[in-house]
């Protein structure tokens, strides 16, 4: 038996029937690399039974403490069926990329079962029309609710189960045997010491918070009186329905980090936060609707330590906010002003501490918690309508940059249909993998009505950035090497000459 955290417990509270805290990770398959070319349903169900001791969480369900006194637990579902999460579909003809995204977003809208464990996932045979695979290619989407896993503990589980050679591993499934729920009186037994300690715990963490955090609201009360953070009301931030759009755009990495070293200092985020600022210009634009003053992001940060902490189960996060420079039309001084904007917010977020942040929201008695999420839905997530904090998200899960293999098939695309809700309803999810960086929106068809556009502004976006950066990098080798002293040439035999030698730059670093 496990007690949700915190943190994990508002993802829950954060709940509307008509917009879940639920996320949809996507993977699409070429299985031309498999053994004879075909992977199975059925394999893939073995396989998954084999491997269900990974993560906890698959094979437990919720038990909420009466009057939510304290957090929900996760315990053994007794009756557990994995055929029930576990489904097969297919993509009616001609199984194009259009399709795709639309069964994608049906998929992603429709809330899970929360007394059952709180993940399902469907494997989409059929994409026989998309550009990027080769027919007969196939899909693999699962969702799982917040509540149990952020996105860098849910990463390192899928990492765990693929393979690095198109080899299929051997699998045996393990004997498991649930283990007994405790009774009510037990649990509310645990909640009046949890609570007791939790509010002990939480004024450990505030007293240390405390002072910062209101040394900070000092510095933001006096910004915005200037109105340097202002944050605009658009489009964005009003309510939406229980449907989804869902679409996507792939960059090779190669040019993106190409871009960010044209702007020193500048890192990969910045980059894409660049190239996500200019498509939502182009997209305001075309509708007429203003791009000043900039529009806000909202960006979630992984505040785990080291390898130690790299769970798959549970969220260990903080955020921070930026400006995405929707006001600068110039794609390189858009770059510079997002990295300043995102070295500001890492340096409050250092000398708050984010990592101390998440600690207070763990720490939290549940009752308080559930007010404080109550409250927060109540205005919506966002902010009001007219007085919003934020006006989208972006969120960036890194890959390996190797390709990886699950039951022999070679994963091609990783993705995220986000979770979206009132207030915060476009959600730019970012993840890179294999030389390739992907970039998927997630919103309303409320909000965005166009979603094909919006993937179309993200290619505009890129393409500007992309240019501009080549046009900058040869100024800036100029500049770089008008301050180095001339080096004494040497003597060398005379020789034909066999034509120009390129110039080779300092190999780029990740960020």
């Amino acid at each position: 038996m496990q007690q949700l955290t915190g943190q994990d417990a508002m993802f829950l509270y954060l709940d509307k029937p008509h917009a879940a805290t639920s996320g949809l990770l996507v993977y699409l398959y070429d299985q031309t690399t498999a053994p004879g070319g075909l992977v199975r349903f059925k394999d893939i169900l073995k396989y998954a039974a084999a491997n269900l001791h990974l993560a906890p969480f698959f094979r437990k369900k919720l038990l909420r403490v009466p009057l939510e006194l304290d957090f929900p637990y996760l315990v053994d579902d007794d009756h557990f069926d994995l055929n029930y999460h576990v489904r097969h579909l297919a993509l009616p003809k001609p199984g194009d990329w259009r399709q795709f995204c639309i069964q994608a977003a049906r998929i992603a809208a429709r809330p899970l079962d929360l007394s059952r464990p709180l993940w399902e996932m469907y494997v989409l045979e059929g994409l026989d029309h998309v550009d990027f695979l080769p027919e007969g290619s196939f899909a693999i989407l699962t969702k799982l609710h917040h509540a149990v896993v952020d996105g860098t503990a849910l990463t390192e589980l899928t990492w765990r189960l693929h393979t690095r050679t198109p080899e299929v591993p051997k699998v045996r499934r393990k004997p498991w045997r649930p283990e007994e729920a405790p009774d009510t009186l037990s649990l509310l037994t645990r909640s009046a010491v949890r609570t007791a300690l939790s509010s002990l715990r939480a004024g450990k963490a505030l007293a240390s918070v405390g002072p910062k955090l209101a040394g900070l609201a000092a510095t933001l009360t006096a910004e915005a009186a200037t109105g340097r953070h202002a944050v605009p009301a658009t489009r964005f931030n009003g309510s939406i329905g229980s449907q989804r759009v869902y679409e996507g755009v792939i960059f090779p990495f190669e040019d993106v980090r190409a871009i960010k070293s044209a702007v020193p200092g500048a890192t990969v985020n910045d980059a894409v936060a660049a190239i996500v600022g200019g498509a939502v210009r182009r997209y305001l634009a075309s509708k007429g609707e203003p791009v000043k003053p900039s529009l806000v992001a909202f960006m979630p940060i992984n505040t785990r330590q080291d390898a130690a902490e790299r769970e798959t189960q549970g969220n260990t996060v903080a955020v921070m906010t930026a400006a995405v420079r929707t006001d600068i039309a110039d794609p390189l001084r858009r770059i510079v002003g997002i990295h300043e904007e995102t070295s500001r917010s890492k340096t409050v977020s250092k000398a708050i501490g984010a990592r101390e942040l998440t600690d207070l929201t763990k720490h939290t008695p549940a009752p308080t918690m559930l007010l404080a999420s109550k409250l927060l839905l109540a205005g919506g997530f966002g902010g009001h309508p007219h007085l919003p904090f934020h006006n989208l998200c972006i969120s960036n899960v890194p890959g390996p940059q190797f390709p990886l293999y699950f039951l022999g098939a070679k994963l091609t695309l990783f993705s995220v249909v986000a979770p979206v809700t009132d207030g915060l309803t476009l959600f730019f999810a970012v993840s890179s993998y294999d030389g390739k960086l992907i970039v998927t929106v997630t919103s309303a068809p409320e909000i965005v009505p166009d979603p094909a556009f919006m993937a179309q502004c993200l290619r505009a976006s890129f393409e500007e950035t992309k240019l501009a950066a080549q046009r900058a990098a040869p100024r800036a080798r100029k500049k770089v090497d008008a301050g180095k002293p001339a080096a004494r040439p040497r003597k060398q035999p005379a020789r034909k000459a066999r034509g120009a030698v390129p110039v080779r730059g300092p190999s780029d670093a990740t960020p």
